[in-house]
């Protein structure tokens, strides 16, 4: 049976990891990180789609055995407040994650250095396959409004992520350092975002999605003052997006680096 063809649990978050490369557990196995930091209470259960195993009540990290070593689609479900946050932190078995097929429904504490390392996810199809959006908004630790780092270091991660509702999230610095990301961000509604430094430092979009984002933040009323490095990505001259940036820096006081820098 192939498990693509296998109807996903709404609401559950879906990954697909290769217990096969190394990490810190062994080749028949995956390790799901929590963090111990969340400042909430973690109750959620596993599910192996092409094994059809079913493991319930975890309260802080899983570990997956499997039968055999190789690559697998798991399903973490919980309640709305059950698994409140992912937490690769460059350490555990980063290596191993694949893909996010489903971002799901429950709620985001922080996306603190979630997926920080992540160097293989999306590696198989050049992005991640999910379609949907975390929840960043009902849940989220207000302590922190925090995305710094979250996809730091994943060289091959990229999505359609411009739909995202950022929610409580404000602080954004280094969350897309050293990543693939290259979509158009101009949807996002920026208005409350404290910090953008470092955001894609190390990466860089195409012309057309920079000028995009671009277009689209500046129509909009940021916070002033802020520094946000754009990487190599370098924007149209003489046109909308160079007019864009230009409110941004004039008007709004940032501090924009970029392929023109």
């Amino acid at each position: 049976l192939d498990p693509a063809t296998i109807p996903l649990t709404p609401n559950a978050m879906v990954i697909t990891v290769d217990s096969r490369i190394a990490g810190s557990t062994p080749s028949n196995q995956f390790r799901v990180p929590t963090s111990a930091n969340a400042g909430r209470t973690f109750l959620y259960d596993v599910h192996v789609i092409e094994t059809g195993e079913y493991y319930s009540n975890f309260t802080n990290d899983a570990t997956i055995t499997f039968t055999t070593p190789g690559v697998y689609n798991i399903e973490i479900i919980g309640t709305t407040t059950g698994f409140v946050q992912m937490y690769f932190a460059n350490s555990h078995d980063k290596n191993k994650l694949l893909d996010i097929r489903q971002w799901g429904h429950f709620h985001w504490v922080s996306l603190n250095q979630a997926f920080r390392g992540c160097i293989n996810l999306g590696i198989n199809l050049g992005t991640i396959s999910a379609t949907d959006a975390p929840n960043l908004t009902d849940g989220y630790d207000t302590r922190y409004h925090d995305a710094q780092y979250a996809f730091m270091d994943t060289p091959n991660f990229n999505g359609d992520i411009g739909h995202w509702d950022l929610g409580l999230a404000y602080v954004w610095g280094n969350t897309f350092n050293g990543s693939g990301l290259d979509t158009n961000l101009a949807a996002w509604d920026i208005s409350n975002i404290t910090n953008l430094s470092s955001f894609l430092i190390n990466g860089g979009m195409s012309t057309d999605n920079y000028d995009d984002t671009l277009i689209g933040w500046a129509a909009q009323t940021p916070n002033t003052g802020l520094e946000c490095h754009f990487g190599s990505s370098v924007n149209t001259l003489g046109g909308a997006a160079e007019a864009a940036k230009n409110v941004l820096i004039n008007t709004y006081l940032w501090t924009i680096t970029d392929g023109h820098s």
